[in-house]
């Protein structure tokens, strides 16, 4: 499943494909879905898998851009940039 399949916020669509990100792992596909619906969760999947990642993407704060900041700043980093 593609990320923007997800109805993520816009500015996280824009920081993932900015780190050519488009398919989900397993267990983000799986996730994500019930995170937006509000549900509570427990997951379970191999270190590495994106676990971690998959639970802000779904829900950032309307009147905060964090998510994209971090993954933005994860991005220039991973680029050796620190614009």
């Amino acid at each position: 499943m593609k990320f923007s399949e997800l109805h993520l916020n816009g500015n996280v669509l824009e920081a993932l494909d900015a780190m050519r990100f488009e398919e989900c792992t397993p267990i983000q596909e799986q996730s994500i879905p019930v995170i937006l619906e509000g549900r509570d969760l427990i997951a379970v999947a191999q270190t590495g898998t994106g676990k971690t990642a998959a639970y802000p993407w779904p829900r950032p704060c309307p009147w905060m851009r964090w998510p994209y900041q971090l993954l933005r700043a994860s991005h220039c980093a991973s680029q050796g940039s620190a614009s």
